[in-house]
């Protein structure tokens, strides 16, 4: 009879021990995505495929953070992950500050035409798309580079800023 409760009694701690490995062990179906990211209207790719699981898209922290003009450094002490804007050194300001970032659209192709010693601003023009009054394009040295417009007439200067063709000091200039 003794044997009878002690092997019962094992067989009930094997079973448990199994149930609770099987309740923790969860499998999840992931999928590794290619998308098509675009900042401030330029495409920007990924080195890091994104995971999707469930529906819900996880993006690289690091690279959508750079992407997107910010530091990123990790405390692993206490697990913190901090995203600076602006970091040192760095004279372009990060694509996110849409509203510091404008500039009156005359004063911007005089200041452009003027940095870059252009005479008769050739191969320097602002165009706006007539579907849609708030979306344009600058045009300078044979590249196009998106732009949005208010309707003051006021120019969002951000990938001029990501590209270097103006600086932080520029844009202080400009305002």
């Amino acid at each position: 009879m003794k044997k009878l409760i002690i092997s019962l009694s094992v067989g009930m701690l094997l079973g448990s021990a199994a149930t609770a490995l099987a309740a923790t062990n969860e499998t999840v179906q992931a999928t590794f995505a290619k998308f098509v990211f675009k900042v401030n209207g330029q495409e920007k790719e990924l080195k890091t495929a994104p995971l999707v699981v469930d529906g819900t898209s996880y993006l690289p922290v690091r690279e959508i953070s750079g992407l997107l003009g910010y530091e990123l450094k990790y405390d692993e002490e206490t697990r913190t992950i901090n995203l600076d804007k602006n970091p040192k050194g760095d004279d372009k300001m990060p694509s996110t500050e849409i509203n510091q970032n404008l500039v009156n659209n005359r004063a911007l192709l005089d200041f452009i035409a003027d940095k870059y010693q252009m005479k008769h601003k050739d191969g320097l023009s602002l165009s706006v798309n007539p579907d849609d009054m708030s979306e344009g394009s600058l045009n300078f040295k044979g590249e196009k580079y998106p732009i949005k417009i208010t309707k003051d007439g006021q120019v969002d200067v951000s990938p001029l800023l990501e590209k270097g063709i103006i600086t932080a000091q520029d844009l202080e200039k400009l305002q």
